[in-house]
This record gives C-alpha cells, structure tokens and sequence, in this order.
C-alpha cells in the first residue's frame, strides 16, 4: 500500500491516513488495537484464549490443565488427588508418592526400571541380553558363558575361558586377527577389502590399479604408466586433466557446463540468464528492457519501472494485492482484506459492524 513513494505492506494493516499498523487477527477500538489470536476480550482487556479456561476477567491456559477454582495445573499426564497433582507419564502411584513406570517393577512403593529386567524380590538388574544365575547376572549380547563367568560372544571364537571376538576372525591357536576381508599367509594377515596382492603384499583393491608395490586408486581413473588420476566425469589432454563434470573446455581451460553459455573462454551459467554478449542476467522470470532486467514474476510494468504483480490490482502507479480480489468500484476485498481507498483491513474470519471489525477466528465468550 502506497502514498506517494512511502509503501509499507498492508498485509493485514489497519490505516488511519498514513498512520497503520497491523491487523492480523486484531480487535480495535478506535485508534487502540490488539491482537485477538485466540483472545478473549472485555472492553479493553483482552487475554489470549488459545486453550484457556476463564473465571470472569481471570484465565489461564487450559491446555491439559486441570484446575480447581484459580488454581490450575497442567494434566499432561497428571494424576491428581485434591490440589496436588504430578505427571503420570508413565507413572505408578500410591497415595500422593508417585515414581515414572516407564518400564517398571514395582513392589509396594519401591520400583525399578524394567527395561529388560530380570528381578528377584526387590532386587532387579536389567535383562538386556542378560545371562543370570541366582543374583548375579552378566549381559548375554552375544555371550559365552561358562558358568559364571561370561564374555561377549560378538562374533567371539573361545577355547575354555579364553575368547576373542570372530568378527571375521582367522585363528590359529590363542591367536587371531580380524579376517573381515583378510587374506593371510600364515599368521599374517591384511585386509582382502578389494585387494589385489602379490605372494605376502597386498593392497587394497578398492578400484586400485597397481603397478608391482605402487598402487593408485582407480575409482573413475584415467591412467598412463604409472600415472594416474581420477576420471570422475574428467576430460584429460596427456597428463592433464580436469573434471568434466559438466564442463565445456578449450584446451587446457575449462569451466563448468551446468547450464553454460559460453562466448570462446568465457563462459557464464545460463541457468535462466538471458545474455546480450558478455553481460548476463538471470531470466528467472525475467523481464527485461536492453540491458535492464527484474524479475517478472507476475510482473506490472510501466517502461522500466516495474513490481511484482503477484496477485496484485494496480491503478497507474498504486498497486495492492489482488490474491482474491473481489472488488466493487474502489472498494476490494483481497487476501481478506476489506479495503476502502487507502485503508484497509483484514477480514480474515471477521465479523465487522461498519468500520469496525474483529477477528472470528475461533473466539470464545466469556461472560463476566
């Protein structure tokens, strides 16, 4: 909304000559406003009503309070005995002492968690994976055990009460090593992760190209000799290369092709340009006079002078939003405005009396 070359946005304002503020979800008296997002309002005092449970001009937030005359708490969860009231989220109770029973066992008033336990009596350890004889108890995540000695049986390979994890192990005897792609001789051992190996010596594989000990990786490589070097989307000339990746080159120089326009070496993106020689702008919605360019998304233009016309209704230089416009002469009616000249309003779930209009937006009454 505009006065000259003064504009301020009249998304949900409330204008009184040049003088405005906004009117999203407003209640107003006169030239005093307020917000009435979820309020409740008596005369001048208002309060918002966003889940609140009101006693005359007193509210609180109801949302899952649970409330006795002007004391409230909140009931997320509560169990409550009079006034006194604590979160049962996963709670058990006696009387007024409460614990969380997020997985609990209880007996009487003492508890524990119960997240994998295994109990006897009061007392409890937890049973994740748990091996257990009488009290005690070890965790059985992939255990060995014999009798009360237990170790983790993670891939393990055990002889008598010694173990070792067989993650991909190769043993021999007491002794071993991970074999989680190994290739061994013996007792050494490396790692076959993609490898390429020569008697005892070996490298990994891992796209390696290799030349007696030296190796190289050939994920995407172009190579001459002993010389390599990737090829991921690479345009080479001899022992140069670039990445091509989307590149356009002329000899040795290269530069990228995503979306390019390119005038002999000099190349610009032509990701939406629109380009006169070397100078380029983005055509992203573009419109341009010669060398001058905006966007035109939804664009009113007059000669160079232009805005953006995103549902707007202009008049000559003046312009507002015309998302929804439902206009009788001069008075329109957009985006839930209700507009008469310079002035406007948001009628976003409003009931006005002439001028003078509220927010119906959920509103809830509240007697004195």
């Amino acid at each position: 909304m505009c006065v000259g070359r003064k504009c301020r946005p009249n998304l949900y304002l409330v204008c009184e000559g040049r003088k405005c503020r906004p009117n999203l979800y407003l209640v107003c008296e006169g030239r005093k406003c307020r917000s009435n997002l979820y309020l409740v309002c008596e005369g001048r005092k208002c309060r918002s009503n966003l889940y609140l449970v009101c006693e005359g001009r007193k509210c609180r937030s109801n949302l899952y309070l649970v409330c006795e005359g002007r004391k409230c708490r909140s009931n997320l969860y509560l169990v409550c005995e009079g006034r006194k009231c604590r979160s049962n989220l996963y709670l058990v109770c006696e009387g007024r002492k409460c614990r969380s029973n997020l997985y609990l066992v209880c007996e009487g008033r003492k508890c524990r968690s119960n997240l994998y336990l295994v109990c006897e009596g009061r007392k409890c350890r937890s049973n994740l994976y748990l091996v257990c004889e009488g009290r005690k108890c070890r965790s059985n995540l992939y255990l060995v055990c014999e009798g009360r000695k237990c170790r983790s049986n993670l891939y393990l390979v055990c002889e008598g009460r010694k173990c070792r994890s067989n993650l991909y192990l190769v043993c021999e005897g007491r002794k071993c090593r991970s074999n989680l792609y190994l290739v061994c001789e013996g007792r050494k051992c490396r790692s076959n992760l993609y490898l390429v190996c020569e008697g005892r010596k070996c490298r990994s594989n891992l796209y390696l190209v290799c030349e007696g000990r030296k190796c190289r990786s050939n994920l995407y490589l172009v190579c001459e000799g002993r010389k390599c070097r990737s090829n991921l989307y690479l345009v080479c000339e001899g022992r140069k290369c670039r990445s091509n990746l989307y590149l356009v080159c002329e000899g040795r120089k290269c530069r990228s092709n995503l979306y390019l326009v390119c005038e002999g070496r000099k190349c610009r993106s032509n990701l939406y340009l629109v380009c006169e020689g070397r100078k380029c702008r983005s055509n992203l919605y573009l419109v341009c006079e010669g060398r001058y360019c905006r966007p035109n998304l939804y664009p009113e233009c007059v000669g160079r002078k232009c805005r953006s016309n995103l549902y707007l209704v202009c008049e000559r230089r003046k312009c507002r939003s015309n998302l929804y416009p439902e206009c009788v002469g001069r008075k329109c009616r957009n985006l839930y405005l209700v507009c008469e000249r310079r002035q406007c309003r948001s009628n976003l779930y409003e009931v006005c009396e002439g001028r003078k209009c509220r927010s119906t937006l959920y509103p809830v009454y509240v007697g004195r």
